[in-house]
């Protein structure tokens, strides 16, 4: 028996999976967690598409090998948000080595320096219905915060797992006909298992000699999060559509974020800011990459987008990559 197995079935039993439901009584959950990281870093977490794709697959690996579940989970650009099962100090373990080896990527393919520690955030999950929100609140952060997409279109999350009808018109494939796929449509969707893989072609894929089991799923360069997500689970949590409806179109924000004790909320988005960032940078010196810039030019630059943006001196730092300390002594 995997651990992987013995934790599944131990979540049934701490969810009381398959007890009947009782009207006005919240049933206890045991050993779930609503794990976040600090928005305010110095630098944004994944900046690219190929940062996200890796970002998934390095979620894959840690999921295999540790004593974690994941029931939940939505990767934002500069913070994370995870809806874990385990012991505490596993599930820690887990988001921490998480955001160690996403700063070890960065520095390797951003020239980022090491970074300092994030800040995580953890608050323990009692009840049932704590725990539907969490997911749901985790699940909403991207429409929430501004971006273009719906909860489960959201690529960089769980959310499209649960709930799911495939092989119907309404499946994502047709959304790509006349328009710029980055791939042909049919390798786009082209959906292969990870023991038709050779060796070299999975360690490229998953940055790591990390060997997973052959029946996980790959597409478009990612472990498919279905492989590692115990979705079936999550849904009998929720019991139906209807229900899973109910707690994702509730508005919990702000009551969630109260418990969170929620890091400082931003006046936009860092793609947007970067976005923003761009234009400066090509205005002023023609260049299309900060990394091109020398720090008297990306304080200049973090100088501009300050006055005109009047963000935070932490989001600036972020946007600019800078440390956060020469941000607050040149830019004001």
């Amino acid at each position: 028996m995997t651990v992987t197995t013995t934790l599944l079935e131990q979540l049934r039993i701490d969810l009381s999976i398959g007890h009947p439901f009782i009207k006005g009584h919240l049933r206890p959950v045991r050993n779930c967690w609503h794990f976040s990281s600090d928005g305010n870093c110095a630098f944004a977490l994944f900046e690219t598409e190929a940062d996200f794709k890796a970002a998934m697959n390095r979620l894959a690996r840690l999921a295999l090998r540790s004593r974690v579940l994941i029931l939940a989970f939505c990767l934002m650009d500069n913070h994370v948000h995870f809806v874990l099962y385990g012991e505490l100090q596993d599930c820690e373990a887990f988001t921490r080595e998480f955001l160690n080896l996403t700063a070890h990527y960065n520095s390797r393919k951003h020239g980022i320096g090491k970074a300092a520690a994030i800040p995580v955030n953890h608050q323990r999950i009692d009840d049932e219905e704590y725990l539907l929100n969490c997911i749901c609140y985790d699940l909403r952060n991207p429409p929430v915060n501004g971006l273009r997409y719906m909860f489960y279109d959201y690529p960089w999350s769980s959310g499209p797992l649960y709930f799911r009808s495939a092989g119907t018109w309404a499946a994502p494939l047709w959304t790509y006909i006349g328009k710029d796929c980055p791939t042909p449509v049919a390798a786009f969707f082209k959906v292969c298992r990870a023991g038709e893989l050779g060796p070299k072609a999975l360690k490229k894929l998953l940055g790591s000699e990390q060997s997973v089991p052959e029946d996980w799923m790959i597409c478009d360069g990612m472990v498919l999060p279905s492989s590692y997500i115990p979705v079936g689970t999550v849904e009998a949590l929720f019991k139906s559509h209807r229900a899973f409806n109910f707690f994702i179109g509730r508005n919990k924000e702000k009551e969630m974020e109260d418990i969170m004790g929620v890091w400082t909320s931003l006046n936009l988005q860092d793609t947007e800011m970067r976005r923003h960032r761009d234009e400066e940078i090509t205005a002023l010196y023609g260049s299309t990459s900060i990394r091109d810039l020398n720090m008297p030019q990306r304080i200049e630059v973090g100088r501009i987008l300050r006055k005109k943006y009047m963000t935070s001196v932490k989001q600036i730092a972020r946007t600019v990559c800078i440390p956060l300390e020469e941000a607050e002594k040149a830019i004001r």
